[in-house]
């Protein structure tokens, strides 16, 4: 496990400083916009607005630095020529929505052949989202309804897109983790080692390192383990649970030769 390298102390005093800069300016910016007779709470609220204000502007002039109009662009996959009608589109942040303007691209030699924004592999966008929207949506997506993961983010500060972008994007997000769930189980069984003589056989044939679909409800189980009496009720009456049991989450449970749990990035 690598170690995280210690600023030199001429540098920790610089960010230091920095700090101090930038918290002095929120508090102008605080005292400005609410007068002296402010409460705590109404300060504390303001310093969250004014910092998400300057991260939206900042997400969004990275963004737009990273739009092209070159004639064309070089890809991993191939050279992609410049359509000439104009094209935008509204990529969903952290602190708000983006919209960015940028052509399409067509790849050259292929009739009819798929399109892209460059932008959008250069930023990492998932499904009209930043990469960090994009994970946190996910997150939530995974236990949550789609009513459920707006009012969160909304009551973290966290600017929600609709609850029927959340639904749909939800849904897709879930169906590509299912297909690369099931590609990756297929590759590992592939690659799998025999086990030792003695050692336990794992149930359905898993390899000792794999990827594992497991219930929301039922996580915190390993294979062979029984669920405890209060699981196996609150799997078996729907209510408010219920939207939770048509949700999984993925991860990764590495086990050694004896089937010992050696690692799990399944976790909430």
């Amino acid at each position: 496990m690598s170690k995280i390298k210690k600023l030199p102390a001429q540098s920790a005093r610089a960010k230091a400083r920095s700090v101090e800069r930038l918290s002095a300016m929120i508090e102008r910016e605080v005292q400005r916009r609410l007068g002296a007779n402010s409460t705590f709470e109404q300060r504390n609220n303001m310093r969250a607005e004014i910092i998400k204000e300057a991260a939206f502007r900042g997400a969004d002039d990275d963004l737009q630095g990273m739009t092209t109009d070159d004639e064309e662009v070089e890809e991993e996959d191939g050279r992609y020529r410049r359509l000439d009608q104009a094209s935008s589109a509204t990529y969903f942040g952290r602190w708000g929505p983006h919209r960015i303007a940028e052509p399409l691209f067509r790849k050259v030699g292929v009739r009819n052949g798929p399109t892209i924004k460059p932008i959008e592999r250069r930023a990492g966008i998932i499904e009209n989202m930043t990469p960090d929207m994009a994970c946190i949506v996910g997150g939530l997506g995974a236990d949550h309804s789609s009513r459920e993961v707006e009012r969160t983010l909304w009551r973290t500060g966290i600017v929600a897109p609709s609850r029927a972008f959340l639904e749909k994007r939800g849904s897709q997000l879930a169906l590509d983790v299912a297909t690369k769930v099931v590609e990756l189980e297929t590759a590992a069984r592939s690659q799998a080692v025999p086990a030792p003589a003695g050692a336990p056989a794992r149930r359905g044939g898993q390899a000792p390192g794999c990827l594992g679909r497991i219930p929301a409800g039922h996580a915190g189980t390993l294979p062979g383990q029984r669920l405890s009496r209060s699981a196996h009720q609150r799997s078996e009456h729907p209510g408010q649970a219920h939207a939770g049991a048509r949700h999984f989450r993925v991860g990764v449970r590495l086990a050694d030769a004896r089937g010992t749990l050696a690692s799990d990035t399944s976790a909430r």
